[in-house]
């Protein structure tokens, strides 16, 4: 008899799965059933503030919100926010996108479809997913990015954007001037 490795190993892997499988207890088989604490409370017309220090640093608004509270995750549609600038008389930051995820405690969101940031009021910050973390004031991606402004037209591998100190860092930039 010759004994073949390459066939016996995969035989033997294969009725391993097998009987772990069917060794599984009866409970576990059911466990991805949607249960009704795991139903989301449904919102529309959304607005959610935070303050810090007695300001109001964010404001934002959603057309509708699906509220998962055992899973502590919110998911927000259509969203409009305004990020208000830490210094007085600044310029607040605005973004808004098709959808964004809020987790947790931990006050960090994703941004996800269309999303646009308005630094200036002439630069225009376009990507397909985004995050916030409201902890480190600071909103960054590792994804395709364009900026476009009066004047040049920027395109990044991903970015980095101090909120309170208002810098944007671009990864490995392709800058086109525009003409006037």
């Amino acid at each position: 008899m010759i004994f073949r490795p390459l066939v016996f190993i995969p035989l033997l892997l294969l009725s391993f799965g097998a009987l772990f499988v069917l060794m599984q207890p009866e409970e576990d088989k059911d466990s991805d059933k949607i249960t009704p604490q795991e139903t989301p409370l449904f919102l529309q017309q959304v607005e959610l503030y935070e303050f810090k220090e007695n300001q109001e640093s964010l404001r934002l608004f959603a057309q509708q919100a699906q509220v998962f509270e055992k899973d502590e995750l919110t998911l927000l549609f259509k969203v409009m926010a305004n990020l208000q600038a830490e210094e007085e008389g600044g310029e607040p930051t605005k973004f808004r996108s098709n959808e964004a995820r809020i987790t947790g405690k931990n006050k960090f969101m994703t941004l996800q479809g269309k999303v646009e940031v308005e630094l200036k009021k002439d630069s225009l910050l376009q990507t397909e997913t985004l995050y916030y973390d409201q902890n480190s004031n600071r909103l960054f991606n590792h994804h395709f990015t364009t900026l476009v402004g009066l004047h040049e037209h920027v395109e990044a591998s991903s970015l980095n954007f101090d909120t309170k100190k208002g810098i944007l860092t671009l990864l490995k930039p392709i800058i086109t001037v525009l003409e006037q």
